[in-house]
């Protein structure tokens, strides 16, 4: 097959990014030819065996003129003579469209609740363009794929596409790259500084706010001794905001380590992740987490919670302290829930996933 994906940036910067280099990766080894139509390709990235990458529009201007700039010239993709056009992000002309963020209305209906949030979205003009743009793309396509249960209801209830037009895949881990490692475990407590006996509550994730890093700290101090350590992780435009109200709150226990490059690394060194994440599709931290034996708390409003294995660790509110509270000490007094983690974990392979959506792209391609 002779598959095309459109997506704005070509690298391994986001996880929707990261995603798209994978399954490119994956198709060349079967043998299909890929073109990456995009405003901005790393080089690395760019050089990939196999992969054709087109640069459609210019690669540094940002917000609403590179967004338009890149919507415009993206349509070239029409003249390529593709059997499958795959679409990531806000883009307009595909056959199937990845919703990897969910549905941008649910986003803002979760991050602005209430009359007064909705007057807020409705007065905003970038809010209307990127709702109308996110509805535009899952509209046109002929496939929707969903990495979660929540989020294909939501694109069905929000965008009233039928069904039979939604089709769900979850993302997947690579369980060679997160498992249990004790040596690894090691090594991260001891750069982290933890007590012989304290106990780890690593926050992973990009964006503290829709991540709720704070929620997750006072939920911490409700239940956490003195030799535990609360983790955070992962990186934010206003991170010194956020991390000033952690440090007043937990003082030493708090360990800030910023931006993880291998997260595989780290991860086997906690006992617990806290994620009360106010809206994700499926967060990719909860997947890895598991995989790695540690168990994951998150919320209602992440798509993954559906595979976390005991609902005792999803708090039904993400702004709820109490119940993260509750979730955290859950999951901290379960004594087999490592190997219950691990078992989820492995039965969503990345390769099961990449095995979807060829057999999807083949379905195109034969009608």
């Amino acid at each position: 097959m002779n598959v095309a994906f459109v997506l704005r940036r070509f690298t391994t910067d986001g996880g929707t990014e990261r995603y798209a280099v994978g399954l490119a990766q994956l198709l060349v080894a079967r043998g299909h030819e890929v073109s990456v139509y995009c405003a901005y390709a790393r080089d690395d990235v760019a050089a990939l065996p196999g992969v054709r990458v087109v640069r459609v529009a210019p690669a540094h201007p940002g917000g609403a003129v590179g967004e338009a700039l890149f919507l415009a010239g993206s349509a070239r993709v029409v003249l390529g003579g593709h059997d499958v056009v795959q679409g990531f992000g806000r883009t307009l002309v595909h056959d199937v469209y990845r919703a990897g963020g969910g549905v941008h209305r649910a986003w803002l209906r979760a991050r602005y609740p209430g009359l007064t949030g909705r007057l807020r979205v409705a007065a905003s003009p970038s809010a209307r363009v990127a709702t109308w743009l996110d509805q535009q793309a899952q509209v046109r396509a002929r496939v929707v794929v969903c990495n979660s249960e929540m989020s294909a209801r939501q694109v069905s209830a929000f965008h009233r596409i039928p069904p039979n037009r939604i089709r769900v895949v979850r993302n997947g881990v690579d369980g060679d790259r997160f498992r249990p490692d004790p040596e690894r475990r090691a090594t991260a407590r001891r750069e982290w500084g933890v007590p012989d006996g304290g106990r780890v509550c690593l926050f992973l994730g990009n964006g503290f706010r829709r991540k709720g890093l704070l929620v997750a700290v006072r939920a911490f101090t409700q239940v956490a001794g003195p030799d535990d350590r609360f983790v955070v992780a992962g990186s934010d435009a206003h991170a010194e905001r956020f991390l000033r109200v952690a440090r007043s709150a937990l003082g030493p226990r708090l360990v800030e380590a910023g931006a993880l490059r291998a997260p595989e690394a780290w991860l086997p060194g906690a006992d617990v992740t806290v994620l009360p994440t106010l809206y994700d599709s499926a967060a990719n931290t909860v997947l890895e987490s598991m995989a790695c034996g540690v168990p994951a708390v998150t919320t209602s409003m992440d798509g993954n919670a559906e595979l976390v294995p005991d609902a005792a660790w999803v708090a039904r509110d993400p702004r709820d302290v109490g119940l993260v509270a509750r979730a955290v000490q859950a999951a901290w007094s379960d004594r087999g829930a490592s190997a219950r983690c691990r078992a989820v974990a492995v039965a969503w392979p990345s390769s099961r996933n990449g095995e979807a959506m060829l057999q999807l792209y083949r379905e195109i391609a034969d009608e």
